[in-house]
């Protein structure tokens, strides 16, 4: 049972939003596109375990890329499986070519296309999350079962040389719903009831905070730099100019809508609140009047006040508060 589902990262969106509002001859350009193909590909490995655990018992809780935080800080799980008898941390990789874990240096390497390279080994991260989340149970007073861990490598011709004996395994995504077989049969005992079992479900989800990074800060990119303007969805020329509904003034494409994407990529670089004048200089509409308009047509909630009056964009983007870093 999912209980909670694997979308989009918020810094995937973020990062997808500035790569294509930074001009192409922009000297960052070529470290964010890097930055988002790491991010996107990390992405789609963690979306491809998803199929694994469909063979899962149905009363097993699952929840998906869970932001957390205890006295020490935050820390971040890709996959987080509650049964009633242990839990499971899983960190996922999406790397490919020969992968080889050293044990006593816990170093990982890769040999692929006749390349080198030494990683951070994911071993030792997924520790680290097995320590903070025992650390985030105990601060809310809830009783721990045998938490286990394991690293799970998403891309199926990956060779995998890792030693059998670690208590941090690595694994295939597609051997995974037969490891939690395995743990189910050695803790045959339920020693959390239902009850208590959605009370900690309800509470996980309550404590999640997505990450939120201001991308335009973090590449230390002048805001100048972030082209505005609502972008064509047939030819993504950017900006469509506005009449009557908005129109692109490369291939002729129409909409009335496509401003409120726009909208999601200012709060995605920006900030999730936003003035008439602001929406009116970031959309390129003619008139305060328009603005007005557009904004009180999104039903987006306000702080009330007439002159000055702020819109909140968060209702766009679905997701629960953020934390600012």
């Amino acid at each position: 049972m999912i209980k909670k589902q694997r979308n989009k990262p918020l810094k995937l969106r973020q990062l997808e939003s500035l790569y294509k509002r930074l001009h192409a001859s922009h000297p960052k350009q070529q470290q964010i596109e890097k930055a988002l193909s790491n991010y996107a590909a990390g992405y789609r490995g963690e979306q491809s375990i998803d199929y694994h655990l469909t063979f899962l018992n149905p009363a097993h809780m699952i929840f998906h890329d869970l932001r957390l935080r205890n006295s020490l800080g935050y820390f971040q799980i890709d996959t987080l499986i509650l049964t009633s008898s242990f839990f499971l941390i899983i960190e996922v990789k999406n790397i490919a070519g020969t992968l080889s874990f050293d044990p006593h240096r816990y170093q990982m390497v890769r040999k692929v296309n006749g390349t080198v390279e030494g990683f951070s080994d994911p071993r030792l991260q997924v520790k680290r999350h097995h320590l903070q989340f025992e650390k985030w149970l105990e601060q809310q007073q809830i009783p721990i079962p045998p938490i286990y861990k394991v690293v799970v490598i998403s891309f199926p011709t990956t060779i995998i040389e890792a030693p059998s004996s670690s208590l941090e395994k690595v694994i295939h995504a597609a051997q995974l719903p037969y490891d939690i077989l395995e743990l189910e049969m050695q803790h045959p005992n339920l020693t959390i009831s239902p009850k208590s079992m959605e009370q900690i479900a309800s509470r996980l989800k309550r404590h999640h905070r997505p990450l939120d990074t201001n991308m335009v800060q973090h590449f230390e990119i002048d805001p100048g730099a972030i082209k505005s303007g609502v972008q064509c969805e047939a030819c993504d020329e950017i900006p469509m100019k506005y009449s009557t509904g908005w129109k692109c003034a490369v291939c002729g494409h129409r909409s009335k809508n496509t401003h409120i994407k726009a909208l999601i990529d200012c709060a995605l670089l920006f900030q999730t609140t936003i003035t008439n004048e602001q929406s009116c200089h970031f959309l390129g509409l003619p008139s305060r009047k328009t603005g007005t308009r557009i904004l009180r047509s999104l039903q987006l909630k306000h702080n009330h006040k007439h002159k000055g009056r702020t819109y909140d964009l968060s209702s766009l983007l679905a997701i629960v508060p953020i934390e600012r870093k």
